[in-house]
């Protein structure tokens, strides 16, 4: 097996206050802050430190983040970690997922199509 020696970043959503989190100031379907109160939940892992840097920014700009219903985390893990994981869920890497891929199979978007998603809602 061959493992990547670069760093890869989780995006996690760390959840305080669970709810509707719906608010017409943000697109729709960005409810990406669903989970038991107190927990960690991964959203994505990716290879890019500027993709996360701009994902980052832009959920920074939803409610349940203005809100304080959740935090992002974003924590540097080792390769091998990484991996293991993508494989165990089946998941795609440098795809952020809307709620956690924990918890069930959910919609995930590249980072052009998130911002394409954020700048050009036409749901809320």
């Amino acid at each position: 097996m061959i493992v990547s020696q670069s760093k890869y970043y989780i995006i996690y959503s760390y959840i305080h206050n669970n709810g509707d989190i719906f608010s017409p100031t943000m697109p729709y379907k960005w409810k990406w802050a669903n989970g038991p109160i107190k927990t960690l939940l991964p959203l994505g892992v990716f290879d890019n430190y500027d993709d996360v840097n701009k994902i980052k920014s832009l959920i920074l700009d939803t409610y349940p983040a203005k809100s304080k219903r959740a935090t992002i985390i974003i924590i540097d893990n080792n390769p091998y970690f990484c991996l293991n994981m993508i494989n165990m869920y089946k998941i795609k890497k440098n795809r952020f997922y809307l709620q956690s891929f924990f918890m069930n199979k959910v919609e995930s978007y590249s980072r052009n199509e998130l911002i394409n998603l954020f700048n050009n809602d036409d749901l809320s």
